[in-house]
């Protein structure tokens, strides 16, 4: 499964399971912050214990945010980490207001205000500053890569993220459904289908290729057959934009992500 397609999941995937975005974790380093979105208690040797008290002491903070309800808002709980000397620490599991109370999540451990997090094995990405774009996984200005072993920073790379070119298209104007060929589209009947392109544009905002993971959803089915018509209309209006949006990330132009919603509505409404 190449990279695009994964990210592309991810968004489609999380929208609904997401609809107000989690909230990131934040990692202290020297005083300054960044927010990641990864899941550091994921590789957690005792992660069984660790997650079901972590969520009973969530659900007592969204027992207590609202004492007079029966329906508890849902809280955006996160944690706090910092790195000390190279080594990882959890430091507060907060939703801003409440906090979880470590030493009852860690109990083998007692800890007093910080735990070490020996349990981190991984690559990790954090990132900080103003936000180049949006997504489930914003693109910040200044992002970081850390290789942790056992809870210690063994590697550090740091970027700077930046915009190379500002496209005057946006993806979400008349433009996509009134070039659609709507006569060319299959009868949709009470059906949305929607199609998800994956863009690689080229340093001076032209398209570069378009991923081959792109796909199309009707009834939670993910249709990959390049030969599909909503797929083929797709890809040609793809083509038709002049110019893209040009993100360097990680000293790499990042794909793009265009979606196309074919229903009789917007048939209705765009055909000439």
């Amino acid at each position: 499964m190449n990279r695009l397609l994964i990210l592309l999941l991810i968004a489609v995937l999380t929208k609904s399971a997401f609809a107000t975005l989690q909230n990131p974790d934040r990692i202290i380093i020297e005083n300054n912050t960044f927010v990641t979105y990864s899941d550091l208690f994921k590789n957690h040797i005792r992660k069984e214990s660790i997650f079901k008290n972590s969520y009973m002491q969530i659900d007592e903070l969204e027992e207590i945010a609202n004492p007079e309800t029966e329906e508890y808002e849902v809280r955006q709980v996160y944690r706090i980490w910092e790195i000390i000397d190279n080594k990882m620490f959890l430091i507060k599991i907060t939703d801003g207001v409440y906090d979880v109370v470590l030493n009852e999540i860690f109990k083998e451990n007692e800890p007093k205000e910080k735990v070490f997090a020996d349990w981190l094995t991984d690559t990790i990405y954090i990132s900080r500053g103003e936000i180049l774009a949006e997504g489930v996984r914003p693109v910040r200005e200044y992002e970081t890569m850390l290789i942790l072993q056992n809870g210690v920073v063994i590697s550090r790379t740091d970027y700077i993220n930046q915009i190379l070119k500002k496209s005057d298209f946006p993806i979400d104007t008349k433009f996509i459904y009134q070039n659609i060929n709507w006569d060319n589209i299959p009868d949709m009947k009470d059906k949305t289908v929607q199609v998800y392109i994956g863009i690689q544009p080229k340093k001076d905002g032209k398209l570069d290729f378009i991923e081959s993971s792109s796909f199309a959803i009707v009834d939670t089915v993910i249709i990959t057959d390049k030969e599909n018509p909503f797929l083929i209309e797709a890809i040609r209006i793809a083509r038709l934009v002049k110019e893209w949006n040009v993100l360097m990330q990680r000293n790499e132009i990042t794909p793009q992500l265009m979606t196309i919603n074919f229903d009789q509505r917007l048939k209705k409404k765009y055909t000439r």
